[in-house]
């Protein structure tokens, strides 16, 4: 944003670099509230499909949103604030780097346990392009993860680690509530017994669940 700030100061002068100030101010703001709308709801979601704490999922009795979601998502957020953007760029790449090597893993694995599956897209070259497709990605992730900043080889891998130990604690919640449900179905029987505990709350102001993710 400050290069846009001096770009207007030499074009136009001190109002017009002013007016680029307040803009950006502006631009940040809306930022800053729309990544914490959309990645509030991403916890809320997930406790709804029994894949976090069912905790997470309770709504404002009369906002209907779901604010313990925010209120844990805004503790974390202002932790990471301790770090520079910089920093905190660097350990993400970790987490993009993994989230990439799992998205290119899960098309081996999706052609090797379903192969007759009816496909929108089918990767061509048969074995090899499926080959090609997975190699190159896994190498650059390589690359990229081995010549890291130092605060990102020492904070990564404790990054990658939590997606694990989450999952396992969200296991251990789906199998309660799985056992309080009788067991019967996967998803949608967890997401039933653990409502039970934290039913929505229903307002004027509340919204359909497709849109409040």
């Amino acid at each position: 944003m400050d290069t846009f700030r001096l770009a207007a100061l030499l074009i136009g002068g001190p109002w017009l670099g002013s007016l680029m100030t307040i803009a950006a101010m502006v631009c940040n703001v809306a930022l800053l509230n729309s990544t914490v709308l959309t990645t509030t709801r991403m916890p809320f979601a997930l406790a709804e499909d029994g894949y976090l704490p069912p905790f997470l999922s309770g709504r404002h009795p009369r906002y209907g949103t779901p604010w313990i979601a925010i209120v844990i998502s805004a503790a974390i957020y202002a932790s990471l604030a301790l770090h520079s953007l910089g920093d905190l760029i660097s350990i993400y790449v970790w987490l993009r780097a993994a989230t990439t090597v799992l998205t290119v893993l899960s098309a081996w694995g999706l052609r090797r346990k379903r192969p007759n599956l009816p496909r929108a897209f089918r990767i061509p070259g048969g074995d090899l392009g499926l080959i090609y497709v997975i190699a190159m990605p896994l190498a650059m992730a390589y690359v990229v993860l081995r010549y890291s900043d130092p605060i990102a080889m020492r904070w990564g891998p404790w990054a990658l680690a939590a997606g694990p130990v989450v999952y396992f604690c969200g296991e251990v919640v789906r199998q309660a509530c799985r056992a309080e449900g009788g067991g019967q179905g996967r998803i949608g029987s967890d997401r039933g017994s653990c409502a039970r505990h934290h039913p929505r709350t229903k307002s004027k102001n509340s919204r359909p669940r497709n849109l409040s993710r």
